[in-house]
């Protein structure tokens, strides 16, 4: 019921603990309980002055709820409010108002770890790492309030021979496959780069896993920070590129074994060479 009616960047406020009834609460009753107990006393979320901040008492959670309906985060430096009245039906409708302080922030985007085949003499694979990732702490691509035409990972809007074209920079790469490499579809400076900081290049769009050596069994990985429309960061995701030839371990010592076909391969060189001498 809560997902159904669930506004973008809505938070989630406890303000009946704050509130006493004028009875008193015995046994296993709570105040929480007195409150909300709809037969006694009700509870109203209201809109602030300019229609933008709405909230709602949701008596199943037992929780008031509240958002921007402009979809923004509350300024930096400031708080939004609200007022909620608390009617006594016992008391012939006395009611008591009062005022409650928030602050909607952006909540980072969520990355997950992927693992990715790379068939034995392969060379290469695309790599589709957003597919599981989301920007769903802020809620879902739909919900209400949800603003038109945002997306839930950056994109850069360039004037390209007078059309805007939208070019996906949102993927930073942490640290490097030692294995093969990134080719990405687009590549630049990441959106969030300032004088501060180190400067760091961002991928977007369609990503390409090559694979330097045809013949190497060993595994691979990398990892990555997606950065969602705010210039967020998620936290550290990993991607495993995992090779199908039998030996998976690309930390063994240099000069491992041999494989079948490689040793094959060296027997026939030899016997070539025998004949050639003969």
């Amino acid at each position: 019921a809560y997902k159904a009616s669930y506004r973008y960047r809505e938070v989630v406020m406890d303000i009946a603990s704050n509130d006493f009834a004028q009875e008193s609460a015995s046994g296993n009753t709570s105040v929480l309980d007195l409150l909300t107990d709809s037969t006694k006393y009700t509870i109203t979320g209201s809109d602030s002055a300019d229609g933008n901040i709405h909230c709602e008492w949701n008596l199943s959670m037992k929780q008031m709820l509240a958002s921007r309906r402009d979809g923004e985060i509350t300024p930096s430096g400031e708080t939004d409010t609200c007022n909620y009245t608390i009617k006594d039906l016992a008391s012939g409708g006395a009611t008591k108002t009062a005022k409650i302080s928030f602050i909607l922030s952006n909540l980072p985007p969520i990355a997950k770890n992927d693992t990715f085949i790379l068939p034995f003499g392969t060379k290469s694979i695309p790599l589709d790492i957003l597919a599981n990732d989301s920007d769903d702490g802020d809620g879902p691509v739909g919900v209400k309030n949800y603003p038109a035409g945002k997306t839930p990972f950056y994109v850069d809007k360039r004037l390209i021979n007078g059309v805007v074209v939208d070019i996906p920079l949102n993927i930073r790469i942490v640290t490097k496959p030692t294995q093969g490499e990134i080719v990405p579809q687009y590549e630049g400076p990441c959106p969030d780069n300032n004088v501060n900081t180190a400067q760091t290049t961002c991928y977007g769009g369609k990503l390409t896993y090559v694979n330097k050596n045809l013949f190497s069994p060993f595994n691979d990985s990398f990892t990555y920070q997606v950065l969602d429309s705010d210039l967020t960061a998620s936290s550290i995701a990993n991607v495993t590129i995992t090779n199908t030839a039998t030996t998976t371990d690309k930390n063994k010592a240099g000069g491992g074994s041999l494989g079948m076909g490689a040793l094959l391969g060296l027997l026939s060189l030899v016997f070539i060479r025998r004949r050639m001498a003969n």
